[in-house]
């Protein structure tokens, strides 16, 4: 549809080839982040191995992989484990036993910092006090306000924040005023994207909205075939499903049934 044509053109500055040139050099534990050529970069995006994967509440996902650029859709009941396989995937928490590896590196070898450049997770409305600007960089030095407005672009915010008063120097609460709740969930998607991960995680940020324009615009980006990054995409609800190439679905941290599409 013609909002779908529209986001994935916007997208465009977001995965030129430049962008997609953040890979990780590393030889059996992390070495420096290099920026290798576009060519080598599309060859080595990010796989990831979970081995039987245990949790800290005894809950194990069995070994499987994602291949480089695959959007795999993950789903299941509350307490499945969905979460925390984001949670591991982040960074956020270290597994009991087995490992997640990044390009055949066990993440818990990565710096946190390296780790956190290559992974994007967006999840809920996570704001602090500060400028719209901030709020997209996150502190990092490498994202450009060329870079910022192009992720704005994207998600449809832009013009929308350029009528504030202030601009994208608004000052924001933790909770995201005066931006509205749809604005807020467009915004977290515009800071996962602007540092062109290559891993992006999404755990229920698709499903809260409900705008059909802003979902088909939003749908474009995170599922773009051009993009840059790996998906897992947490998520409840058929259509965005629909989207990812494999479904793997969860029950007390099982894989109980996994589908290509």
């Amino acid at each position: 549809n013609k909002s779908s044509s529209k986001a994935a053109a916007e997208l465009d500055p977001l995965v030129d080839a430049s962008w997609a040139a953040i890979v990780l050099t590393l030889e059996g534990r992390a070495k420096a982040t290099e920026l290798p050529s576009a060519a080598e970069a599309q060859a080595i995006l990010d796989r990831v191995f979970p081995e039987r994967l245990k949790f800290t509440q005894e809950k194990y996902v069995r070994q499987w992989s994602i291949a480089p650029g695959e959007h795999v859709g993950v789903t299941g009941p509350n307490g499945s484990g969905k979460s925390t396989l984001a949670d591991v995937l982040f960074g956020l928490r270290s597994t009991t036993s087995g490992a997640v590896r990044v390009d055949s590196v066990d993440v818990r070898d990565l710096p946190l910092s390296t780790l956190r450049a290559a992974v994007g997770l967006v999840r809920g409305v996570e704001l602090f006090p500060g400028t719209v600007l901030d709020n997209v960089r996150l502190g990092r030095p490498g994202v450009s306000h060329a870079d910022v407005t192009a992720a704005l672009t994207a998600v449809g915010l832009l013009d929308e924040l350029l009528r504030l008063p202030q601009g994208l120097e608004t000052i924001l609460n933790p909770h995201g005023r005066p931006l509205s709740h749809r604005q807020a969930c467009r915004l977290m998607i515009a800071r996962a994207v602007v540092a062109r991960p290559r891993l992006l995680v999404i755990d229920g940020a698709l499903d809260t909205i409900d705008q059909p324009d802003e979902r088909a615009r939003l749908d474009a980006i995170v599922f773009a075939p051009a993009a840059p990054w790996t998906v897992v995409c947490i998520t409840e609800r058929p259509d965005v499903l629909a989207r990812c190439s494999r479904v793997v679905r969860l029950h007390d941290g099982e894989i109980r049934e996994e589908v290509a599409r």
